[in-house]
């Protein structure tokens, strides 16, 4: 896991995680997943499944058709030693249709 900069809070450092997130979905960056995500992960996808990290990673090794990938209405919760992050994300497919999805991160 990275270590903080100086001067970071916890939510600042939240925002640069979610937006490592989208970005890393949208360009199908494996090697930053594994760098950030714990060993227990889970991912609920658009079609209701819910698969684990060795899944996910497979999956997000492959070529995304999805373009204009983004984060909105993006809530950050600190509760202790946890923190969940509540979004609704945005895309287009390959047909230029937007799609809206809710997005929970509990770090």
């Amino acid at each position: 896991m990275q270590t903080r900069p100086a001067g970071t809070s916890d939510h600042d450092t939240l925002v640069a995680l979610n937006r490592d997130y989208i970005r890393s979905v949208q360009t199908s960056d494996v090697r930053r997943f594994d760098e950030i995500l714990a060993p227990d992960f889970l991912c609920s996808n658009p079609d209701g499944s819910l698969i684990d990290r060795r899944a996910f990673l497979e999956q997000t090794a492959r070529p995304v058709s999805i373009r204009n990938l983004e984060a909105l209405d993006v809530g950050i919760r600190l509760m202790g030693d946890f923190a969940i992050i509540h979004a609704r994300t945005a895309y287009t497919d390959g047909a230029r249709k937007r799609h809206l999805l809710r997005l929970w991160l509990t770090l």
